[in-house]
């Protein structure tokens, strides 16, 4: 299961959530354990763990119109469990009947990259990019996603950390160890919407892989892939 008093950020696309450990999921009864409260014609998105790092961590939200919200993780306050705090004002009304709702949210830090997936297309933004996006938690609904390209019909967010950050994790998780071996691992093929994420979890869920730095391509639909 991991650390018990990993963090986690639990979100219903109903656009409320909090922050709780992997300790206050757990049930000693066998029927399991009540820990989020969704709103009426919400639905529960799958959790996030949040990183192992000191630095300033920020919270991405994105709906099904293609608003994205952006602010300090901080803002949001660690529960056991309940329904949490608002991260992106939708309206209820809108929210019951499903025409607007969170599609994707995601926690990094300053000197990582997002990179937000709408079909085939993607865009890759860094901090700097995330101006016009940054605001007040829950007040605020969001800006638009540039329209060109279909980007404001968002699949999914993608956080492709920094090495710094990437080292510096693993040194505050108290598992820094000295690399002993270093292997460069290149895919290509046809590229598919969480494909970076799937490649990054099986190297770092299943097989315990240290990542220092990604780099990717993607021309005419063709992927082109690297990791050390």
């Amino acid at each position: 299961m991991g650390n018990p008093e990993r963090k986690t950020l639990l979100v219903t696309d109903g656009g409320y959530g909090f922050v709780t450990s992997l300790n206050d999921m757990i049930s000693k009864n066998r029927a399991g354990k009540a820990v989020v409260s969704v709103p009426k014609g919400a639905r529960i998105m799958p959790p996030v763990m949040i990183p192992e790092t000191a630095s300033t961590l920020y919270l991405a939200a994105i709906s099904n119109e293609g608003r994205m919200l952006v602010f300090p993780l901080s803002e949001l306050p660690e529960l056991a469990k309940g329904k949490g705090n608002k991260i992106i004002s939708i309206p209820s009304a809108r929210v019951q009947n499903r025409e607007e709702y969170v599609v994707a949210v995601a926690v990094f830090g300053e000197e990582d990259q997002l990179e937000v997936k709408a079909g085939k297309r993607k865009l890759g933004l860094r901090f700097g990019d995330l101006e016009h996006y940054l605001g007040e938690r829950g007040g605020r609904r969001g800006h638009k996603l540039p329209p060109r390209g279909g980007l404001q019909r968002v699949d999914g967010i993608d956080v492709i950390p920094s090495a710094a950050r990437a080292e510096e994790e693993a040194r505050v998780g108290g598992r820094l160890q000295t690399v002993s071996e270093l292997v460069l691992v290149n895919v290509s093929g046809r590229d598919k919407p969480g494909l970076t994420s799937e490649i990054t979890g099986i190297m770092g869920g299943r097989y315990d892989v240290r990542i220092l730095d990604i780099g990717q391509a993607v021309i005419h639909d063709h992927l082109t892939w690297g990791a050390f």
